[in-house]
């Protein structure tokens, strides 16, 4: 519900693998972001995970996190070569995610940090802020983070009257600024 790109606003291209290739020839030791849409929604993700690595760079994957409360899939990705996850949890509440994401996720969230944890994959937190939604709770993120092995960092991103977001009450965005007095 708050996509701030409007995600789901119609189809666009896969990235074809010859592609990604070709454009690793002369790149080594980056970090490639892959994401865009639900980047575990593609078959190949392993395959994609692979050629990063053997190109000699570092794969990073932009998550939902929902596939990865599999266990057989996350070790998958690993075994691919996954270096790292970036993975979108916004709570630690059921209620946070019906409003943010439109469905109960939270079981999936902590069973995809779980197994993350457990294979030892180095993760990042990246919550949405929204005020009166989650904005009066973000120690517990960070309480998160402290508790979890694998969790780097926490990007805590204000969300903007952009994309799906518009449908939100503009009251409900939080600016940069804003952000940074709430922590």
């Amino acid at each position: 519900p708050i996509c701030l790109a409007g995600a789901n606003k119609g189809a666009a291209g896969e990235y074809p693998a010859g592609a990604l290739r070709e454009f690793l020839k002369k790149r080594r030791n980056n970090k490639i972001g892959l994401m865009g849409a639900e980047p575990t929604m593609r078959e190949d993700l392993a395959d994609i995970i692979r050629i990063v690595r053997r190109s000699g760079n570092i794969a990073s994957l932009h998550t939902n996190g929902i596939k990865l409360a599999d266990p057989e899939y996350c070790r998958e990705l690993v075994k691919a070569g996954l270096n790292e996850v970036h993975l979108q949890f916004d709570g630690l509440d059921d209620g946070v995610y019906r409003n943010l994401r439109g469905s109960d996720l939270l079981y999936l969230k902590n069973k995809a940090l779980l197994n993350l944890e457990s294979l030892g994959v180095a993760s990042d937190l990246v919550v949405t802020v929204v005020r009166g939604v989650n904005d009066l709770r973000l120690h517990e993120m960070l309480d998160l983070a402290a508790r979890t092995g694998c969790v780097r960092e926490v990007f805590f991103l204000g969300c903007r009257y952009l994309g799906n977001a518009r449908g939100l009450p503009v009251e409900n965005c939080v600016m940069p600024d804003e952000l940074i007095d709430m922590l």
